[in-house]
Order: structure tokens, then C-alpha cells, then sequence
């Protein structure tokens, strides 16, 4: 990254070299902007209900899905894209999906965990 990026974008940077990238990726100033005007501007309530708040997330999540779905250069005749709030949620679905891929481990395998 550039001088200018590094010190516009990332200044909790500032006389630091960062390399823990294992757990999360850093975050740019302008995507903590963006999200805090996005949450200030609106209200989100549970995805699962019929609330205007409701309403709201459901829009963001069908927006968020459409743009991984652009991204891959498909549509949602041929591709689900499943959003969860965790790895293992994500894993697990994985194993259920493609289950010849990623067998479940077996009591005596090593796992692996990140």
C-alpha cells in the first residue's frame, strides 16, 4: 500500500508495523465512516420479521447478496449465497452442502483450528 493510503485510510497505523492478519483484516477509515453513516441514518431490526426496521435489513442483506452474486458473475437462478455470522456456521453448512467434499472429521483426526 501506498504512503498516502496508509496514512488516510489506515492512521491507527501510525508508527506501527502490523502483521496479525490471521484473526481479521484491518479496517480503513473510510469503511468505518461509511458503516457508522449507515447506522446512524437507519434502523435495523430482525431480518425475520415484517417491521419497517425489519424491512431495512432484509434489503441490506438481499443488496449484500446481489453483490457477491455480481462479483461471481452469476445470478440467484443458478447460485444461494448464504450469509453467516460465523466460520463454523459457515463450515458446517460447507459439510452439510458438499459432504463427499468435506467429510466430517473423523473422533481420531487432528483438526486444525484458526
Amino acid at each position: 500500500m501506498d504512503e498516502k493510503t496508509r496514512r488516510e485510510e489506515f492512521p491507527q497505523l501510525k508508527g506501527v508495523t502490523y502483521l496479525d492478519h490471521a484473526g481479521a483484516a484491518l479496517y480503513a477509515k473510510s469503511q468505518v465512516e461509511a458503516h457508522t453513516a449507515g447506522l446512524t441514518a437507519n434502523l435495523y431490526g430482525n431480518p425475520h420479521s415484517q417491521s419497517p426496521s425489519s424491512q431495512s435489513s432484509t434489503a441490506a442483506v438481499d443488496h449484500v447478496r446481489d453483490l457477491v452474486l455480481l462479483f461471481f458473475g452469476t445470478d440467484s437462478d443458478h447460485y444461494d449465497v448464504r450469509l453467516h455470522f460465523r466460520l463454523h456456521g459457515s463450515s458446517e453448512t460447507a459439510q452439510r452442502v458438499f459432504p463427499l467434499v468435506c467429510p466430517p472429521p473423523s473422533p481420531t483426526s487432528q483438526q486444525l483450528t484458526l
